[in-house]
This record gives C-alpha cells, structure tokens and sequence, in this order.
C-alpha cells in the first residue's frame, strides 16, 4: 500500500521544480484498451452535376405547357380538315342532284328520290318519325301484345289479322296526323314500308321479348309523344284515341307476368319493374274491377307515359281497357279483336 503519512524529517524541500512524465504505457492494463475499428477506405466519387429537383421541375412544366399548344393546334388542323371533308360532300352532293335533276329533266322522267346529305335538324326530325310515329310504336305494341298472345317472332304476328289492323290503327290513324314530316322522307310512304315490308318480314330477328325490354323507359316516346301532341292541337281531340290507350292498359296487363292462356311467363327486364308490380300486387286473371286504387298512381306519373293520363282524358278509357284484358282466360284476344274492329 502506498504511504500517505510522513514524519517532518522524511520530507526534503528541493531547491528547483521536479516534472514526472506520466507513463507512455501500462502494460498491465493492456487487455482494457479499446480495439478501433478497422475503417474501410472508400474509391474516390465524382461528384453530381446533373440537373437539379427544381430544374427537372421547370423542365416538366416547360414540356406541359408546349403540349397543350400542340394539341390545340392538331384539333384546329383536325377540325379543319373534316369541315373541309363535309363541304367537298355536300357540293359533291349538290352537284350530283343537280346533274340528275338536269338529266331527268331532259328525258322528261320523274324520278323517286336520290342520295344526298342534310343538316341536322333534318336527322332529328327524321329520327323523331320514326320513333315517335312510324316504327317503334308499332314494333312496342306488337311486343306487349306478342308477349301476352305466346308469339316468338315479329313477322309471325303480323299474320294475325287482329294484330294487322292494331300497327294499322296506330300508324295511320292514331300517329300519321301528327307524324314530324323531315322534308326528305315521305312519312306515309314510310309507315308502308314498315307495315308491309318491315314488320312481317321473316328474316328481321325481331322479337317481342326483346323489344318489350325497358318498356317503362320508352312509352313516354314512343306514345307518350303523339298524346301530348293531340292535346296541343286546334283541331284534333284526344278521345279520339283508342288503340294508343289499349296498348298502354295491355302494358299493364303484361306487367302481371300471366299471358293469355292463364300461364306464367317471365317479364323482360326493367329497371322500374320492382316497384310497378309491388303497386299491382294483389291483382289476378279473372278479377273484375274497378282497379283504380292500384293503377292511378301509374297511369298518372308523367314518367311513364309523358303525361298525366287522367289529365289528359285518357286514364279512365286505359282503366276500362285493363279490365276487359284481366277478364279470365282468352280476353287479351277477345278485347284485341273487339277494339281492332271498330269502326273509326
């Protein structure tokens, strides 16, 4: 142990200053010494000098920017381009009318109609006669009456003289007096064609199954159309309508899902089907009215049919209708043939 006390004579003063070196080394404690790590030398790196975050950025923009010029300038040379396309057809078009105009003229014949090319305004009005007046209608009518009498083609209905006379009906008399004339089609000319060429043509894959789909969606067209139009006219009334409002309480009738015979069948699909058969739960073939607590809130919603029904005068004669169709078995011909013989 080392010596911390010292008597008086055991000390010496020395004249002059003593430094004592602290050890370099101490062997003994060489086993506590902290091992460094070995530090890998790494290759020199040349340093980045590309573009920068903000220049990449600036870059994008830049490139963003002269795109959207570009492209405006291909849709005005694009645009362009097709008017220039439209006005060579039309003066191509006018030239050929002239030029057989001309000929036919000069050989004193007449001619029927030629190819040419329209405005607008003119497909529209075209496309509204068709839809509104001479086609459609009748392909709907021949659908809901063809679902409920087992038809499975078009051209097989128009075998039935009943049938005949209803597309009759409808397209002459009922649709024909307020028909959009187009100007370039005669619409008579026209009705004759679908009646007696298109619909009982047997290669048409038409089917009233098919064409019965969505029916909900396209009464307000398809009929709804020619009702607001009677009731807008000076001159025509709307009672007059008879076939028009049998094919909408026959609509109805097809809604129950049981055809003519007392059979079940499937009703096409129909977004609003679920919530017209929950408002017609509870009829059945062979009841007898009135069923005016269940149809009114149909055939008064303009949804359905454009108009309200019974506003129009016409609810009570579809009411009556949907009666005769319920009856018992067979009345879906019956009433059909009843109303088709009538005299105008």
């Amino acid at each position: 142990m080392l010596k911390t006390v010292f008597k008086a004579g055991e000390l010496v003063v020395l004249p002059e200053k003593v430094n004592i070196n602290s050890p370099t080394s101490y062997p003994d404690l060489a086993h506590l010494a902290k091992i460094e790590d070995a530090v890998e030398e790494l290759d020199d790196v040349n340093e980045y000098t590309g573009p920068t975050a903000d220049d990449l950025r600036r870059e994008a923009e830049m490139f963003k920017a002269n795109w959207e010029e570009e492209k405006q300038k291909m849709i005005r040379s694009a645009r362009g381009e097709a008017e220039k396309i439209i006005q060579d057809a039309r003066n191509t078009a006018l030239h050929e009318i002239n030029s057989k105009t001309d000929e036919s003229i000069r050989n004193g014949n007449s001619f029927k109609s030629i190819d040419f090319f329209t405005d607008k305004e003119t497909v529209d009005r075209a496309e509204k006669m068709k839809v509104c007046t001479c086609l459609n209608p009748l392909q709907t009518a021949l659908a809901i009456f063809g679902c409920l009498l087992g038809y499975k083609r078009i051209a097989e209905e128009m075998k039935n003289p009943d049938l005949v006379k209803l597309v009759e009906g409808i397209g002459y008399r009922e649709s024909l007096p307020v028909v959009v004339d187009p100007g370039i089609i005669n619409p008579k000319e026209f009705l004759d064609t679908v009646i007696k060429i298109r619909l009982p043509n047997p290669f048409m894959p038409d089917t009233p199954q098919r064409i019965a789909t969505d029916t909900s969606h396209k009464m307000a067209v398809r009929f709804g159309e020619t009702i607001k139009a009677y009731l807008g006219s000076k001159t025509l009334k709307v009672e007059e309508l008879k076939l028009i409002p049998l094919v909408l309480a026959a609509w109805l009738r097809y809604l129950l899902g049981i055809d003519d015979e007392g059979k079940a069948f499937t009703v096409n699909p129909d977004s609003n089907y679920e919530s017209l058969s929950s408002m017609l739960n509870g009829i059945e073939l062979g009841q007898s009215g009135p069923f005016h607590d269940k149809l009114s809130p149909i055939l008064s919603n303009p949804v359905y049919f454009g108009v309200n029904l019974y506003e129009a005068g016409l609810g009570k004669r579809v009411e009556a209708y949907f009666e005769e169709l319920l009856a018992g078995p067979g009345a879906v011909a019956k009433t059909l043939k009843a109303h088709t013989s009538e005299k105008a």
